[in-house]
């Protein structure tokens, strides 16, 4: 297996949507290409840190840069920032994040956090994902008391010439993504041996371990 990295282009643009009660919303929608490979992201989404007192911070942008893929969530009213960063790579058909990391600016004039999230995110690049009303509760120590808390309120991420699509239907909308635990996050992973996707109990936490 070949593992590379490619340069990547991104352009991002805001969508000003409304809901059922008539409410506006932005949702950001960011176009990312790299050798052959395209796709869109569009997404509304936020990050909580209740530990640091954090409220929520709003998904502004997501890069690549020097290999690595970056998302930045900021509250510019108060001067609040999480910016993560993930290596990035693509396996065949694969794409891969590992080694995670948050930097969490609470001041400027305040000290600085640093977390690390211990999985890998794993997504096929023939394949079209959708979310909706998810809290995801990522623990970043042993102790379980740091949690990184995203609130994905609307996400998809569309792959160019993608032929399969993963609709995220989860029994409970909130999953959480423990310290210690060595995994992969691997949404609708493909059992090969079947047309379809692999409609076990694993679809509905996201999770796919390390054997």
């Amino acid at each position: 297996m070949f593992f590379y990295i490619l340069p990547f282009l991104t352009h991002c643009v805001v969508l000003i949507n409304t809901d059922d009660k008539g409410l506006s919303y932005k949702k950001r929608v960011f176009q990312l290409s790299y050798g052959k490979t395209e796709l869109m992201v569009k997404v509304r989404c936020f990050l909580e840190d209740d530990e640091r007192s954090i409220p929520k911070l709003e998904i502004q942008n997501i890069d690549v840069q020097d290999s690595k893929l970056k998302l930045w969530f900021h509250n510019p009213q108060d001067q609040l920032s999480v910016d993560i960063q993930c290596n990035f790579g693509q396996l065949e058909d694969e794409i891969q994040l590992s080694e995670c990391r948050a930097f969490v600016q609470t001041k400027p004039e305040l000290k600085s956090f640093e977390y690390s999230i211990n999985h890998k995110f794993k997504l096929s690049t023939n394949t079209k994902y959708s979310f909706s009303s998810r809290n995801i509760f990522v623990k970043v120590d042993e102790s379980g008391k740091d949690m990184l808390k995203f609130s994905l309120d609307d996400l998809i991420i569309e792959f160019k010439d993608h032929k399969r699509s993963c609709d995220l239907l989860a029994e409970s909308p909130i999953m959480f993504l423990e310290y210690d635990w060595p995994k992969v996050v691997h949404p609708c992973k493909v059992d090969h041996s079947k047309d379809f996707f692999d409609p076990s109990p694993h679809l509905n936490i996201l999770v796919t371990y390390i054997l």
